[in-house]
């Protein structure tokens, strides 16, 4: 059922990222972007997401939409605000969907001790993870690597981890990229984006954005 009334999307980047990697999709809807806010010390994501959460206007039906470590904030937030749709773009709804090796790194507490040279991959390594096919985008993720708040990346790095996802929702959409080699996907009816890796919401960005237009003129589009 489509909501009677217009409502508001907020969007959700990826580690480290905010407006900028929204910017390469063409929607029909506006787009409010919501800024990464510094976790406190110690702080679970439950915490954190209930402390983001007041950056979202509830008094009027919305949705959201969250790209990889923002679709993980995007399914804590459903938890606690209830929103019409979640859209997942390259995130992960289950912990298994996140790779054993990282899970068992990351809850060893491994992160917090590495030192801040090792913390991020060096380019060649993270090229091939996130999967970027263009000079662009791999100027693009050399960029983003660089401006990561350390603090923030080994806070979010050991909740992804040590996260146990949450429960299947029929509120909660999926899009992801049958070339993922960072996070996997067990659902389904998810939306599959043919070749798409990681970065595919810079990088097939023409795909992602008609996948996002279909869901809002189905799910959201007031009649």
């Amino acid at each position: 059922m489509r909501p009677p009334h217009s409502i508001t999307v907020y969007g959700i980047g990826g580690l480290g990222v905010n407006h900028e990697v929204f910017a390469h999709l063409d929607l029909d809807f506006e787009l409010i972007v919501i800024e990464w806010i510094t976790p406190h010390n110690g702080e679970s994501l439950a915490s954190y997401a209930q402390r983001l959460s007041a950056k979202i206007n509830t008094d009027h039906p919305f949705a959201i939409i969250g790209i990889s470590f923002g679709g993980i904030l995007a399914a804590e937030l459903a938890k606690i605000l209830k929103p019409l749709v979640v859209v997942l773009i390259s995130s992960a709804q289950r912990s298994q969907e996140i790779p054993l090796l990282f899970r068992l790194i990351g809850r060893s507490g491994v992160f917090n001790l590495l030192p801040d040279w090792l913390l991020r991959p060096p380019l060649f390594a993270a090229n091939w993870l996130f999967g970027v096919k263009t000079n662009h985008s791999k100027k693009l993720l050399k960029l983003f690597l660089k401006e990561t708040d350390l603090k923030f990346l080994r806070w979010a790095l050991t909740q992804i981890a040590r996260w146990k996802g949450v429960a299947g929702s029929a509120s909660v959409i999926r899009i992801h990229g049958s070339a993922d080699r960072l996070l996997s996907c067990e659902n389904d009816t998810a939306f599959r984006i043919k070749n798409g890796r990681h970065f595919m919401v810079v990088d097939d960005a023409a795909a992602v954005s008609e996948v996002l237009r279909g869901i809002y003129a189905t799910y959201l589009k007031p009649q």
